[in-house]
């Protein structure tokens, strides 16, 4: 019985070690061999107590291809670079005094700084917009249509020819960007359009944010290979900054700049205005390149031209 018994728990400890690392059926006892009982600690052994969140970290296995995706090159994207890399160099334990540790405190106070200045300009330039511009172009043109329909149409609603020929206001009101409708389509077709680019880049980057892993502290964000810097996941934390921060501002923008834009468009007084109305309003979508290559060194934007995101996604069949 005691042989017995002991063949079986043998039989029960072998199996198992079997199938968490993977060993020979006809392998000796684990005992004799120091290095046996190491391979349970493997990579198969980790990935079974890992969260399907965590398993893509690494990328080791066969059945993971890795995917890059880069950040936009403007103050949201060194924001995003000192949320995700700086932020993990600082918390990585080093002592303050580093220079290094130094170096990137100031990059992340600065490109906070940056975004700041970026969102304040932005924010205010539709306001500014919205009450200086828009607002009163719509007043003028409804104001010179209820002149119009009050002159040259009497109390029934008939339009008096006469009242039409020697009304004053006659090419100015032709001027309006609504009394050619294919044209005034075709300007607001394209603004929409250019407005549609930017929220399909945004929403594309809060997509892949969003499918990043989350790990539980800062250094576990980056990873260095080669000197290559990749960041493989994200904290919970930093998450939240960077969607409260950068993509629902943006968002919110984009959506502002539309309705603001087709509005002015709508109530432009030449044909002229119309189109020049259109490439104005784009220069506010254009703030944050402009502060990001003006003010930021030439060191800081190439780190945010370098660092790559990685996502390790399941390979399609047949890739």
């Amino acid at each position: 019985f005691f042989l017995c018994h002991n063949a079986s728990a043998a039989s029960v400890l072998q199996s198992q070690l079997q199938r968490l690392g993977g060993l020979n059926p006809m392998m000796k006892d684990p005992r004799s061999d120091s290095r046996s009982l190491a391979v349970p600690h493997s990579s198969e052994s980790q990935h079974q107590t890992m969260s399907d969140t965590e398993m893509p970290l690494t990328g080791d296995s066969g059945e993971l291809e890795e995917v890059q995706f880069d950040i936009p090159e403007d103050a949201y994207g060194a924001s995003i670079l000192a949320v995700v890399r700086d932020f993990s160099v600082i918390s990585g334990g080093k002592d303050w005094k580093d220079e290094t540790v130094q170096l990137k405190c100031i990059q992340v106070g600065f490109s906070f700084l940056l975004l700041t200045i970026n969102l304040t300009l932005q924010l205010s330039l539709l306001f500014f917009i919205y009450t200086f511009v828009v607002t009163p172009a719509i007043h003028r043109v409804q104001h010179k249509y209820q002149e119009f329909h009050e002159v040259i149409f009497d109390i029934d609603g008939n339009f008096q020819e006469d009242a039409w020929d020697a009304y004053k206001g006659k090419e100015e009101l032709c001027q309006i960007g609504m009394s050619s409708p294919f044209f005034y389509f075709t300007v607001v077709f394209l603004w929409v359009l250019l407005i549609i680019r930017e929220f399909r880049t945004t929403e594309r980057l809060a997509r892949d944010l969003a499918s990043m892993p989350t790990c539980s502290t800062s250094p576990e964000m980056c990873t260095e290979e080669e000197g290559e810097v990749k960041v493989v996941a994200l904290t919970s934390c930093s998450k939240m900054l960077i969607f409260f921060g950068v993509i629902i501002p943006k968002m919110v923008i984009c959506s502002t700049l539309m309705w603001l834009g087709c509005q002015w468009l709508t109530a432009t007084n030449s044909f002229t205005d119309l189109v020049m109305n259109s490439i104005a309003m784009e220069f506010v979508t254009g703030i944050d390149e402009a502060l990001y290559e003006t003010l930021l060194p030439v060191g800081h934007r190439q780190q945010v031209a370098d660092i790559n995101f990685v996502l390790y996604k399941k390979k399609q069949p047949g890739s």
